[in-house]
């Protein structure tokens, strides 16, 4: 005789406004002397460490995610027809993330300072999330399961059966996003956007967080 079981699905919903805010910038730099390139590159990461520690922010939150320095090549034709390759120089691309505690007026003056390093000519985008991205998993996992039971309980007593112990829960947590829809991109240097406004007159309230979570409890049915 097979196992009667009872599985139902639950599902956790939060909305909430984000508390953390993760700037990205990339800088590059191009030239055809390694050395060149490299020195070039420490100039504008120093440059955009400088304009956040005068803001009061120490300049070991500003977090390396990713450096790359390459060997750029172009196919050309020779004098005689014949394509070659020939090097157009090193070009180093430097990705850092900064994260601070999402405050509007705060965040108004770091993209400032970050927009008006001119010489780095930084390109950047901004996400909002939230902090204790584990706490609020544990919260939306929970209410999904509380949601199963409650479903179960229905259930059961609409079918006149009795549940007994639970046999298994499923989840997947890669389907669950912290991130607020909201996203700002910025590749203006000079401290003003496309409107010619200063960055630090912008508003911003970036969308609340949504974001769910499934579960799939089976029961064993006793009776």
């Amino acid at each position: 005789m097979s196992e009667r079981t009872l599985t139902v699905k639950g599902l956790g919903k939060i909305s909430l406004p984000p508390d953390q805010t993760e700037i990205n910038i990339t800088v590059e730099s191009k030239d055809k002397d390694y050395n060149t390139v490299t020195e070039r590159q420490f100039e504008k990461t120093e440059e955009i460490r400088n304009a956040l520690a005068e803001l009061g922010l120490d300049k070991s939150r500003l977090k390396t995610s990713n450096l790359n320095v390459s060997a750029e090549y172009r196919n050309v034709q020779n004098d005689n027809g014949a394509w070659e390759r020939r090097f157009e120089g090193y070009k180093c691309s430097h990705n850092l993330s900064l994260k601070i505690d999402f405050d509007a007026e705060k965040l108004k003056w770091v993209i400032s300072a970050i927009s008006s390093c001119k010489n780095a000519e930084p390109v950047f985008n901004i996400v909002f999330s939230v902090r204790d991205k584990e706490g609020t998993s544990d919260k939306l996992l929970e209410a999904a399961v509380n949601d199963a039971v409650k479903k179960a309980a229905v259930l059961s007593e609409a079918a006149g059966l009795v549940l007994g112990n639970v046999l298994s829960i499923d989840y997947n947590s890669r389907d669950i996003d912290f991130r607020s829809p909201t996203n700002m991109l910025s590749s203006v240097s000079g401290g003003a956007d496309c409107a010619g406004r200063s960055v630090s007159d912008m508003y911003i309230e970036p969308e609340n967080i949504y974001s769910q979570a499934e579960v799939t409890v089976v029961w064993e049915i006793v009776a």
